[in-house]
Parts: C-alpha cells; structure tokens; sequence
C-alpha cells in the first residue's frame, strides 16, 4: 500500500532541464525568465530549482493566449499582415534582368 494520503494527487517536479526539453526551450532562457520574470512557476529545495508540471502547462497555455495583446480584430491583424508582407517585400533586392548581367 502506498504511503500517499488518498484523495491527494502526487506532485511530479522536473529539473530545469527537464521542464525545458518539455516546453522546447533551451535551460538558459528558464533561468533567464526566472531572474527578469514572466516564466514558469518554480520551486527551490535548498539549491535545487524545480518545476511542477501542472505549473508549466499552466504557464505554455497563458503564453498562447497572451500572444499580441495589441492585435484585437481580424482587420488589425490583417494590416498588420500587410504591413508585414510590404517590409519583406521591399528589403528583397529586386532580380537581374538578362540585359543587366551581361548575358
């Protein structure tokens, strides 16, 4: 029989690593996003930092719905596509034509 009170779902902790392979991001930026803020819910036990699972599909689904919060209809993100498309489009050199290269 397990030593677990009944009713209480065990709490499953990862190493920085862990949670980071587990979000697809690289350990660095967890410690990075631990000292500036905005990242994941994390635990210290004495030196060890420690993640729990709940915490970090928490903090994946707020980081989804957080997005651009500056982008509130279909239109404003559709001028924000253009905008977008013009600023590629124009930083692209435009092709060589045969009577420029000399061919």
């Amino acid at each position: 029989m397990s030593d677990q009170p009944i009713g209480r779902p065990q709490a499953r902790y990862l190493t920085c690593e862990e949670a980071a392979t587990l979000l697809r991001l690289s350990p660095r930026t967890l410690e990075k996003l631990r000292i500036i803020g905005g990242g994941p819910r994390f635990r210290k036990f004495g030196r060890r930092v420690l993640y729990a699972v709940e915490d970090l599909e928490a903090w994946a689904v707020g980081s989804f719905a957080a997005g651009r919060t500056d982008i509130r209809s279909t239109d404003d993100f559709d001028d924000l596509l253009g905008e977008f498309v013009a600023d590629a489009s124009s930083e692209r050199p435009a092709p060589a034509s045969d009577a420029e290269s000399g061919r």
